[in-house]
């Protein structure tokens, strides 16, 4: 298990996160555009969207303006329908990959890059299992949006 307290630990240990993706993203995030349009989070996470073969996000804050903000998530979702998204004010901000590899980020304020976290590799199943549910909670709470 690792923390993650500096913005710089937390992108390196995403870039790794998403470096592993083989299978399936689960992800609930504010969708940070200077984060996630850093180059090198764009790159991995990019390849990881068409490695995997189901990805869900969930944007926890106002989506029109993502999709302006990140436009490119978006566009790679309007032509692969494996990747879905949706919004969900009151999910919390983590990452599942492969349902054993996660993030767990420390709530903070809209608009700035979170930067404690808690990652942990190869977890046990029962774990992401619980994880996995809450996630699902969120999920199937809200409405899918036009990409």
């Amino acid at each position: 298990m690792e923390e993650t307290i500096k913005s710089d630990d937390t992108k390196k240990k995403i870039i790794e996160l998403f470096g592993k993706a083989k299978k399936s993203i689960l992800m609930s995030t504010e969708l940070n555009s200077e984060f996630y349009n850093d180059d090198d989070v764009k790159n991995v996470m990019e390849d990881a969207l068409k490695k995997v073969k189901s990805a869900k996000i969930i944007i926890t804050n106002d989506i029109e303006s993502r999709k302006k903000d990140v436009k490119w998530l978006f566009d790679i979702a309007r032509h692969d329908n494996k990747i879905q998204i949706k919004p969900c004010e009151k999910a919390m901000h983590w990452l599942i990959i492969d349902d054993k590899h996660i993030r767990l980020e420390k709530s903070h304020k809209i608009g700035i890059i979170g930067k404690e976290n808690l990652f942990q590799f190869d977890v046990p199943q029962i774990v992401t299992e619980i994880l996995k549910k809450k996630f699902y909670s969120w999920w199937d709470s809200e409405k899918s949006i036009d990409l």
